[in-house]
């Protein structure tokens, strides 16, 4: 007879609890610089080539297809976000993010997955 094993809920464990810990210290730290952290991932738009980046002052801001800054008052508006997270077997973190938004540039409407993954370090 195949012994059960007992799922384990990982938020639990200390180790776990010390990296959202200090994954918060450095999100609180950033955020006291400026970072924006109401959307972390970069989008860029399919249709005309358009894509986010940062500026030399650390903004946000869209550049054209041939690299040209399109301007202040040009952004992706996004639609919906939607966010899931995932504690994966071998220890580590999975957040899948999914953005619905518009191209300010063409107003093309598109949706994009962005996964980030965080593994469990070993300590040394």
């Amino acid at each position: 007879m195949a012994k059960k094993t007992r799922k384990i809920d990982l938020r639990e464990d200390p180790s776990y609890q010390d990296l959202v810990a200090s994954i918060g210290k450095i999100i609180d730290d950033a955020y006291v610089k400026g970072v924006d952290f109401n959307r972390q991932h970069f989008l860029n738009c399919y249709a005309c080539g358009c894509v986010e980046g940062m500026t030399e002052k650390g903004n946000r801001a869209i550049y054209l297809k041939d690299g040209t800054a399109a301007g202040l008052d040009v952004d992706f508006r996004v639609i919906d976000v939607k966010r899931r997270d995932y504690v994966l077997k071998r220890g580590g973190l999975r957040w899948r993010t999914t953005y619905l938004y518009v191209c300010g540039i063409c107003g093309a409407e598109q949706k994009v997955c962005h996964l980030d993954e965080f593994s469990k370090q070993e300590p040394h």
